[in-house]
């Protein structure tokens, strides 16, 4: 005797036929729903659509981020951590050269920015004992002035207070060489642990030039053989946790195609450098260009108002992003949460790389955590009548998007269970509503006959 409505088996065999022949096919319409999507997420039309869903919960948790004062609760919630990791926003400090300053530098119309101003600049912050200067302003030209008092004043910063610098550099895309700054050749042999070069660039992408996702590195050529340029953020974590060798090992590995998953563990957190995912290589964007008054934001025509000690405070033992904020320059990029200049991009991907697991994507986990959740969804249907199932799997989507928006925010996970859900239910639906219309019209036909 076959088992009725209401009463729950896992054995589907012991149900009527009918309804074993619609759980399959719901089981089915499900995986193969959930398979055409995460097929859809690595297109380009499925990851536009994604793109703007994603963009919509990382909006959400900027301005969550910049709004609420409790940081610690925020971390815990949203990154798994007891507190926000050392790119806080008690650890960097961002000094802004504003339109104002370039203006009072007379560098407004000038292709080069200054180099005596930059050179002054470099000392007064190595003198406040930062733990890492990131610069982001192109020395790739030479200039017929300042380069001399440039390199001196570096020098100095280097020798006297043992300042780390990391500059930002660019790739010549004819040649695929590295256009370095113009210093580098002079001062790098002399201060290997003290001069770095690094790519500024993340992924764009290419159907609204939107910067969303990391760039770990990019291969050049040097000498006629494969080099790698590092992307800046990284490096820069990789400084701060006393880990050069590890990028020398994984540069090594991946010139020599000796690693095809080449992943790096800083100071607990793996990061998977090669990788090209759409969900968990996505940047976050805690900082935006308005930065409230408690963080360390300085601009340098207000630098003069302030006393020494609270600039100490704002630099020493941090890590200090200086980098043009005027348009004209040329240093901004659209992001999900509106333009911004490139070093509070390198800020975000920093914060990014501190705070999140970056792994390669889970999607085996990913589609076996669908498939339970669809034959769930199917059990339902062969448990429950369909208004109650309909209920109970909807009820069943109003409990799953929030976990899969938590699961994105402090996982870097996104499981989409929503539309196979929604089919199962549509599915099933018709079905009832066709199994009625029919039985309607055989009992106006019987009516008519009788």
């Amino acid at each position: 005797m076959k088992i009725k409505k209401n009463k729950i088996s896992l054995n589907i065999f012991e149900y009527d036929k009918r309804e074993i022949v619609y759980f399959i096919i719901n089981v089915l319409i499900g995986i193969g729903v959930a398979v055409f999507f995460n097929f859809m997420e690595m297109r380009q039309y499925g990851g536009n659509i994604l793109d703007e869903y994603l963009d919509r919960l990382i909006q959400f948790e900027a301005s969550t981020l910049q709004n609420f004062d409790d940081k610690k609760l925020l971390s815990k919630i949203f990154f798994n951590t007891k507190e926000l990791n050392i790119t806080s926003l008690k650890n960097l400090s961002f000094i802004e050269i504003d339109r104002i300053t370039l203006k009072n530098w007379e560098g407004i119309n000038q292709p080069i920015i200054p180099r005596a101003k930059v050179a002054d600049l470099l000392i007064k912050v190595s003198q406040k004992k930062p733990k890492l200067i990131i610069v982001d302003i192109l020395f790739d030209v030479k200039s017929c002035n300042d380069d001399k008092l440039f390199i001196l004043n570096l020098e100095k910063a280097i020798k006297k207070y043992n300042a780390v610098f990391v500059f930002v550099s660019v790739i010549d895309p004819i040649s695929e060489k590295i256009l370095y700054p113009f210093f580098y050749q002079d001062l790098k042999s002399h201060y290997p642990n003290n001069i770095f070069i690094s790519s500024p660039y993340l992924s764009i992408s290419e159907y609204d030039n939107t910067a969303r996702f990391f760039r770990f590195f990019e291969i050049v050529k040097k000498n006629q053989k494969k080099d790698i340029l590092w992307n800046t953020s990284l490096i820069a974590l990789v400084l701060l946790n006393n880990q050069m060798e590890l990028l020398e090992k994984t540069k090594k590995e991946i010139l020599e195609n000796k690693n095809n998953r080449a992943i790096i563990n800083i100071n607990g957190k793996k990061i998977a450098i090669d990788n090209q995912d759409l969900i968990s290589s996505r940047l976050r964007f805690p900082y935006s260009v308005v930065i409230d008054e408690e963080t360390n934001f300085l601009t340098l025509r207000n630098l003069p108002m302030y006393p020494n000690h609270l600039i100490e405070d704002k630099i020493k033992d941090k890590i200090v992003l200086i980098g043009t904020t005027d348009p004209i320059k040329q240093d901004f990029f659209k992001t999900p949460v509106g333009y911004m200049p490139g070093m509070y991009l390198i800020a975000n991907a920093l914060f990014t790389l501190s705070n999140l697991q970056i792994h390669h994507e889970l999607t085996i986990i990913k589609l076996l955590i669908q498939i339970f959740v669809i034959l769930l969804a199917a059990y339902f249907f062969l448990w429950m009548d369909s208004a109650i199932a309909t209920v109970s799997s909807l009820t069943l989507i109003a409990f799953l998007v929030p976990l899969s928006i938590l699961l994105f925010l402090r996982f870097n996970i996104f499981i989409n269970t929503i539309f196979p859900l929604l089919c199962i239910i549509t599915h099933k639906n018709l079905i009832k509503i066709e199994e009625f219309l029919i039985n309607r019209l055989d009992k106006q036909k019987r009516t008519k006959e009788g």
